[in-house]
């Protein structure tokens, strides 16, 4: 079977991108052929699985209006890249910005099946960054109603989003993220010539005698993702366990440290899986931050 995978990203440290490349990967193993469709994307991951990598052009300037771009795009040059005889049987779409492309792929009689990790909720967004989020939205509400098929990931996103966003219209299941992705090492180090020092300043760092903690995830404040929480945490954990020093996910240029906790916070920068396998298994302690909101 030839199945086409769309999404806008394939790149390191973001969720949906890793789900849909153990996806292809799972289905690269099993026999069938895939091929990618994508605006940016690293590309020596991708080859371990991909038979064909197409470069979907980027609406430059006009981000909120990307998925009608990439709708004409596809429109204009589909039959450049697919005849009848290599026609995909089967399109997994992640979302943005191929929402408006759903119908296309159904009118050429290709089943779409919808990978639904979810919206995110929506408070703490300003500005551009929010009327994105409102116009992805829209888009779930408008378009998910001609996919052949939904998977969402957990049973809350498939109570909550797919079925209200498709009014139960749509055949909906649920299949759990797995828990064991990083020993897949799917991300290592692109440049063996630059070493990296991240496990040698954990470890400078631990063999001092602190207790260490590890922050999960990405650094993204100001969202549901509530990352700046963290700074209160550790100051609750600091007046109990002065010892005690917190690693973050994140380029120390791009984070602001309050002054109190400069001493008891390290950004790593980003780890490779292995890397991060080795974090995980050796601190102390890891916290995950997050917020609950009432979807609106």
């Amino acid at each position: 079977m030839h199945i086409l995978i769309c999404n806008e990203r394939f790149l390191f440290r973001f969720g949906l991108d890793r789900a849909l490349i153990i996806l292809g990967k799972g289905l690269k193993e099993s026999g069938h052929t895939i091929s990618i469709m994508a605006n940016k994307y690293d590309r020596n991951v991708l080859e371990m699985f991909a038979s064909y990598i197409i470069d979907v052009p980027e609406a430059k300037n006009d981000y909120l209006n990307s998925n009608e771009f990439t709708e004409t795009w596809i429109n204009n040059k589909w039959n450049t890249f697919f005849i009848n005889s290599d026609m995909p049987d089967v399109v997994i779409i992640g979302g943005w910005p191929f929402f408006s492309s759903i119908p296309f792929f159904k009118n050429l009689g290709i089943p779409v099946i919808f990978l639904d990790c979810g919206a995110v909720p929506l408070k703490g967004y300003t500005n551009g960054v929010l009327i994105t989020q409102k116009k992805l939205r829209e888009m779930r509400k408008k378009y998910l109603k001609d996919a052949t098929f939904i998977i969402a990931i957990s049973d809350f996103i498939a109570t909550t989003q797919s079925k209200p966003d498709t009014d139960n219209k749509i055949p909906v299941c649920k299949i759990l993220l797995g828990a064991d992705h990083l020993d897949m090492k799917i991300w290592q180090m692109k440049n063996a010539d630059k070493k990296s020092t991240i496990i040698d300043s954990f470890n400078a760092i631990k063999n001092e005698g602190n207790q260490c903690i590890l922050n999960l995830g990405r650094w993204e404040p100001n969202c549901y993702k509530n990352s700046e929480a963290i700074f209160e945490i550790m100051r609750k954990i600091n007046a109990k366990l002065p010892n005690s020093v917190l690693f973050v996910l994140n380029d120390p240029t791009t984070i602001q440290i309050p002054q109190d906790l400069q001493n008891f916070i390290y950004p790593l920068g980003f780890p490779d899986d292995a890397e991060l396998a080795y974090l995980m298994k050796n601190v102390d302690l890891g916290i995950s931050t997050s917020a609950y909101f009432v979807q609106g």
